[in-house]
């Protein structure tokens, strides 16, 4: 059996690595879009000052109107954030899939991944496990991975809902990277591009 030298080989890193030019190309792109947003907002802003039209017959005034425009845009840009870090645990759940699959093959083993039962990241630390590959390999690591899955949990089953600020802190832990990225505005998860 092929033993494969973990010693000084960060799983995490390389699960991520290979695509990370894509995922800040994407974030790129949602930087890009904000700004524009931005860019639009302060644009109508000035032009309605500039005219001060009357509210119309129901009494909607051209602030309302910028209020009503304003969150379109915050929400645009949340459904893209929100997006992309869905993205990102599909492809960090895939990649360990895949390396499961390829170590089954390297240590000549009979016994897969999908020989676990039930799916998901679990599954495949269960498998690297087995194998005797520690990962996540450090505390950190495995608060980062935990982390990252209860966020992507909480916005694939609950679209980023949060009842109180007790199920934030629950959720964030004590990471206070996690805590400045991420905040709630009405009871919802609220990214920033930092």
């Amino acid at each position: 059996m092929a033993k494969f030298n973990f010693k000084n080989f960060n799983l995490a890193k390389f699960i991520i690595a290979s695509k990370k030019s894509y995922f800040l190309n994407v974030l790129s792109l949602i930087a890009d879009i904000e700004k524009k947003q931005g860019e639009e907002y302060a644009t109508t802003v000035a032009k309605f000052e500039k005219e001060n039209p009357e509210p119309d017959i129901t009494g909607y005034s051209w602030q309302d109107y910028m209020g009503d425009f304003g969150y379109e845009q915050e929400q645009t840009v949340q459904i893209l954030y929100k997006s992309f870090v869905v993205s990102i645990i599909m492809f960090m759940e895939s990649q360990l899939l895949q390396l499961c699959e390829h170590l089954q093959k390297e240590f000549g083993q009979n016994f897969s991944v999908h020989d676990l039962g039930s799916g998901g990241v679990n599954r495949s630390i269960k498998y690297l496990k087995i194998l005797g590959i520690k990962f996540p390999d450090s505390p950190k690591t495995k608060s980062d991975f935990d982390l990252a899955f209860r966020v992507r949990n909480n916005l694939v089953h609950a679209d980023g809902r949060i009842n109180n600020q007790e199920e934030f802190i629950n959720l964030l832990g004590n990471n206070t990277i996690a805590q400045t990225l991420i905040r709630t505005h009405d009871h919802e998860l609220d990214f920033s591009k930092d």
